[in-house]
């Protein structure tokens, strides 16, 4: 029985990175494998999605959250390498209890330390954001810290022997690495037929923060209810900019058409109930939420924002792309697929197509070669 460690902050959090990773270790737990979580941040919460009996959870106990909230500069950057080595030292002492086959880091700080751990498993690295992202450095002191962190990172890359991209994209970014190889996410959503997309009702799906761009929807909606009052806009996440994103609901007029949904626990039976998903994000490491909206033969409108949507949508055919940040732009696509029925359906169905790309079977079988590959060498 192959042993896979899949290291990462934590799992509690109801994102889009925890839902991936617990999809995987799901699958992979499914499928034979022994399967585990090494954490660092977890604090005794439950994980946000269910999880398989069979995966197996550690957590580090480092807390870097909340050792990093406050004090001065220098007290976080102290209180950071303090952290760094306990972390070291907690993962070691897991890894060698665990003697795994696999060890994946998902780029939380154990990237810098499993190089420096030795044990004979093999080593792979995923990231599911973009590099813009890893380079988006503060300003003053903060940014010359960020800026160390990043070197340090990417020379610790060279270190593994596979370092795992969702895109062909963001391939393109990381240069003089040679270990790279891309695997997209799976869809985990599969619907029997295309849904009807008849229902007056548009959707995002995503956390209320920042780079999910719900505010540049919100104001691109306002253009769109000029030309209709009858179809709705729900955003459906959670997250800190609730309030904020509320407010702009409000002053710009939207509140009986624009709707902050919160959170779903059954996110598959949103996408089949629209007829139109759009993506408003800053950046994106895949754009997962697309393929979810596809699997449903739900056409998309998306920025063609760093990374991700360049890669899953073919402009005209199963979606829209619009220039990242072109307001107007978004809105006009929106507009189309509302004033033509014909065009919406016909996107639709190859939306539902394009999507067996990336059924959880073809996409994990991807990993599990990968698996097999490393192995070999052992």
């Amino acid at each position: 029985m192959k042993k896979i460690v899949y290291c990462t902050y934590e799992i509690a959090i109801r994102g889009g990175e925890q839902r991936i990773l617990i999809n995987k270790a799901n699958y992979l737990a499914s499928h034979g494998y022994e399967v585990h979580f090494l954490t660092s941040d977890q604090q005794n919460r439950q994980p946000a999605f269910p999880l398989d009996k069979r995966v197996q959870m550690h957590d580090c106990e480092v807390n870097y959250t909340l050792e990093l909230k406050q004090g001065s500069y220098w007290a976080k950057t102290r209180n950071f390498f303090r952290c760094l080595r306990k972390h070291k030292k907690a993962m070691q002492s897991i890894l060698e209890e665990l003697h795994a086959d696999v060890v994946i880091s998902t780029f939380g700080h154990e990237v810098y330390l499993l190089p420096q751990i030795q044990d004979s498993s093999k080593r792979i690295v995923e990231l599911h954001k973009p590099m813009m992202w890893c380079k988006s450095f503060r300003r003053g002191p903060l940014g010359y810290f960020d800026k160390y962190v990043f070197a340090r990172m990417y020379a610790s890359l060279k270190h593994y022997d596979k370092f795992v991209l969702l895109t062909q994209e963001d391939a393109q970014n990381w240069k003089g690495l040679y270990n790279i190889k891309v695997i997209p996410n799976s869809c985990a959503f599969q619907y029997p037929v295309p849904a009807l997309l008849e229902n007056k009702k548009v959707i995002g799906v995503g956390r209320y923060s920042y780079d999910k761009g719900f505010d540049r929807l919100i104001k691109a909606w306002s253009i769109v209810n000029k030309k209709t009052k009858e179809w709705e806009l729900h955003l459906i996440g959670e997250g800190e900019l609730q309030d904020e994103l509320q407010k702009l609901i409000n002053e710009l007029g939207l509140h009986q058409t624009a709707f902050l949904d919160g959170f779903s626990s059954n996110i598959q039976n949103e996408y089949p109930d629209a007829s139109i998903f759009v993506l408003s994000s800053t950046n994106e490491g895949f754009g997962l939420v697309i393929i979810e909206a596809e699997a449903a033969g739900v056409p998309v409108v998306a920025f063609a924002c760093p990374c991700g949507p360049r890669d899953l949508i073919t402009d005209g055919e199963n979606g829209y792309l619009v220039k990242d940040g072109d307001i107007e732009g978004l809105a006009d696509r929106i507009i189309d697929l509302i004033e033509h029925p014909e065009k919406r359906k016909e996107m639709g169905g190859k939306a539902f197509e394009h999507a067996k790309n990336f059924t959880e079977e073809n996409v994990m079988k991807k990993w599990m070669d990968l698996f097999d590959e490393l192995l070999k060498t052992k």
